[in-house]
């Protein structure tokens, strides 16, 4: 048995993992993850993404798991066709393989000086009715 990240616990509790490691950086079916990129966990309610950025990268027993911190999406920007957002200080963990959607997105820092937010831009449009 191995000691797991105190970040992953959520999804490891109670596992007897033989081999486990953090990394930098991993490629999943083709798919490059960083530590510094962002992928949408989910939906909310009011068809929100839930992003959540890349602060730790564990592969235990061949799964890929992400240590993230949350993004606040304060709202959707139409000039720059991106969501306005803020890192918060929630994290959450979670397994690539239960993502929304596996591409992974860069958050920017607007270059505007009136303007504190990242802005994520999506490759696509979500529906969350399906």
């Amino acid at each position: 048995m191995i000691h797991i990240h105190k970040e992953f616990h959520t999804l490891y509790a109670g596992t007897l993992a033989q081999e486990a490691f953090l990394a930098n950086t991993v490629h999943v079916c083709g798919t490059r993850y960083e530590i510094g990129y962002t992928v949408i966990i989910d939906m909310d309610p009011d068809g929100y993404p839930i992003l959540g950025y890349i602060v730790k990268i564990l592969v235990c027993e061949g799964v890929v798991s992400f240590a993230m911190r949350k993004w606040k999406i304060v709202g959707f920007d139409s000039a720059r066709h991106s969501y306005s957002c803020l890192l918060s200080f929630k994290y959450q963990s979670f397994h690539q393989k239960d993502l929304l959607d596996f591409h992974p997105l860069y958050a920017h820092q607007c270059s505007d000086k009136d303007c504190s937010y990242h802005h994520v831009r999506l490759r696509h449009l979500l529906c969350s009715d399906n």
